[in-house]
């Protein structure tokens, strides 16, 4: 029995030891980032306190929807994922575990509140507290709606052996992801007036390529996000139904969910204030997502070709990366290779990860966490499907991602309009981190897909339940 999956494979995700973990870790994160960039200023007790008392006599006043937005969705999942902490699995009394979450939430809120009249230029504020208990309470209620549903979700997708069933469940939650990272900072509205503001002020272009404030460099790098972001979702479609996806006949159908998909993310960036509503992301979007579900034809009509032709398109698809990451990085190329320039930068160089993050605009520095993550993911994927399996490769990985990431920054030292930061090595050595988790979980995965396999594997406990639907199967587990 060689062959099977470790049994480490079949435990599954999301458990509240899992939920707390990632509790504490974004409660760090909270503290941390409101913290930054750490100019500590003495300050007696007696003096804080009667500031902050100043503090919490002053109205409750939204004078800026972003700082208000941005610390909402800051404790939203601290909510949500404090309640997977206590309830995970539990029956409907977890309800009661509202009871001691928002409390604790609000707690944590004003303590660092507090703690920020010891951090100027951080200002002490009653609205972000508010924001925030707000932020809380709001994940709070989702997890109580909707939480333990899609914990059992995220196990089945992470147990799913075989590429139909992953693919079934993946899609409509990459749909999700796709509607959240275009909806972000979510700052809707409905109002004519806005709307009407926003088409006169030019964010609702309807004609495609026609976007004259940016160089063609700034165009192709946004039409390379465009493809990274919509290619998954034809790997995803060709994946579906095996009969149904994979004839050469169904490229219309893919087609028009493509220009559904892209169609639907424009309309909700119609109402988000903070998005540009750009057609491009139409013209470009299709394409990439039919040509998603072309590579997966493609591919498995190779697929009973010797591995060493396997590994070498591996290492085409990487070079094909490096290609992009360096455009992407370096672009517009206008080096200046001077030593007393690339040392007055690193004299200037902040050490202090998310620095820079700080004082970036909020939606700005959600979009570059998230590309710089989508860009990287795919390396981790390469360089884990190109080295041998054995016990240090994860290591390897990392180490080879982080390196590269260093280089990259490093090389913007001599370009006049970037600016390297330590904080996007730490941010594309986590996408690093995503691609080789996902991959050696699919490898898991995909090795297990033959029948004989699957079934041997449900056999290794009693409460494992194997489901098949046309060589895709599902390892249930206890809560």
């Amino acid at each position: 029995m060689s062959d099977l999956p470790p049994a480490a494979s079949v435990r599954p995700i999301l458990t509240r030891r899992h939920y707390a973990g990632l509790t504490l870790a974004l409660a760090l994160f909270i503290v941390y980032g409101s913290l930054v960039p750490f100019n500590y200023q003495p300050l007696t007790a007696d003096q804080a306190v009667a500031r902050f008392r100043e503090v919490c006599d002053a109205p409750v006043r939204v004078d800026s929807r972003s700082d208000w937005l941005a610390n909402f969705l800051l404790a939203l999942p601290l909510g949500y994922l404090f309640m997977g902490a206590l309830c995970a699995g539990r029956g409907p009394a977890s309800c009661l575990g509202a009871l001691l979450v928002l409390p604790c939430c609000l707690a944590l809120s004003t303590a660092v509140e507090f703690a920020q009249l010891w951090f100027p230029p951080r200002v002490s504020s009653l609205n972000d507290i508010v924001a925030q208990f707000v932020g809380a309470a709001f994940g709070t209620a989702t997890w109580l709606a909707f939480g333990q549903r899609i914990t059992r979700w995220a196990r089945r997708v992470w147990l799913t052996i075989g590429t139909q069933g992953l693919a079934a469940r993946l899609l409509p939650g990459y749909l999700a992801l796709l509607g959240l990272m275009y909806g972000m900072p979510f700052d809707l509205t409905l109002s004519p007036a806005d709307l009407y503001h926003k088409w006169r002020d030019g964010r609702v272009r309807l004609m495609p390529f026609g976007a004259h404030d940016t160089t063609i460099f700034e165009k192709v790098e946004k039409y390379c996000w465009t493809v990274a972001l919509f290619l998954p979702m034809g790997l995803l479609l060709a994946n579906v139904r095996l009969g149904t996806w994979q004839r050469p006949g169904a490229w219309w159908r893919v087609l028009a969910v493509a220009l559904a998909s892209t169609l639907l993310i424009q309309c909700l960036k119609l109402l988000v204030l903070s998005r540009y509503v750009d057609a491009t992301e139409v013209v470009v979007g299709v394409p990439a997502v039919v040509a998603g579900w072309g590579l997966v034809l493609a591919l498995h009509r190779r697929s009973r070709g010797p591995w060493r032709l396997r590994k070498g398109f591996v290492g085409l698809l990487l070079l094909a990366w490096a290609a992009v990451a360096v455009f992407v990085n370096w672009q517009p190329f206008t080096f200046r290779f001077d030593p007393g320039f690339a040392a007055e930068r690193v004299r200037n160089l902040s050490l202090l990860p998310f620095q820079d993050y700080y004082w970036s605009d909020y939606l700005n520095a959600f979009d570059q966490f998230v590309h710089k993550v989508l860009l990287f993911a795919p390396l981790g994927a390469l360089l884990t499907l190109l080295l041998p399996d054995t016990r240090g490769r994860g290591g390897l990985v990392l180490l080879a991602s982080a390196a590269v990431a260093a280089g990259l920054e490093a090389g913007q030292l001599f370009l006049p309009t970037r600016y390297p930061s330590v904080t996007d090595v730490l941010v594309e050595t986590g996408g690093a981190c995503v691609g080789l988790v996902l991959t050696r979980r699919a490898q898991v995965l995909i090795g297990s897909a033959r029948p004989e396999l699957a079934a041997r594997l449900a056999g290794r406990d009693e409460t494992t339940d194997a489901v098949g639907l046309r060589g895709s199967a599902t390892l249930r587990v206890p809560n």
